[in-house]
């Protein structure tokens, strides 16, 4: 059992997959993603390789165009975006940007397990969130963030979740 795998980097990932328990131990000093008994089900694998794309893969930037200009946001510095009459408008940490798009557009570009939609107007960067309440959320920087009645569950789980 090798006790480093050659240069691990931030983009290494190692999935154990063996038919022997003897070296399991060992195995977990070079943090691997996930220990695979063989046969291995297909399942099983699916499973430690979403892990993998949700922990490791997340997309760090936002890109979006406008016309002929295009706009790269790095994904930590938003707060959170509203639409507004057809433009959404993203909230950042210092200052904001107005784009023309749905939110459902913008959305789909963005990491699902790490934005929430807390109203039919706002998706929330959870990593921002400091505190939730009945109706709103409230944000790290003082932002709040308006929560519709029927959304506070599933944002409520994504949170608790992320």
């Amino acid at each position: 059992m090798p006790r480093s795998c050659g240069r691990k980097t931030s983009a290494s990932v190692i999935l154990f997959i063996t038919g022997s328990s003897q070296y399991l131990k060992d195995g977990y000093s070079v943090r691997p993603i996930q220990y695979l008994f063989k046969p291995v089900q297909r399942e099983e694998l699916e499973d430690a390789l979403r892990t993998d794309l949700r922990l490791h893969h997340r997309p760090r930037t936002l890109t979006l165009r406008t016309g002929n200009k295009t706009t790269v946001l790095p994904i930590q510095d938003i707060l959170y975006l509203e639409s507004q009459n057809h433009w959404v408008v993203v909230h950042m940490r210092e200052g904001q940007q107005t784009f023309r798009s749905s939110l459902s557009e913008v959305e789909r570009l963005l990491p699902p397990n790490q934005f929430c939609r807390s109203h039919n107007s706002y998706l929330v960067n959870m990593a921002w969130v400091a505190q939730t309440g009945r109706r709103e959320l409230l944000l790290q920087d003082g932002s709040q963030v308006s929560v519709s009645g029927g959304i506070m569950n599933p944002c409520s789980a994504s949170l608790s979740a992320f």
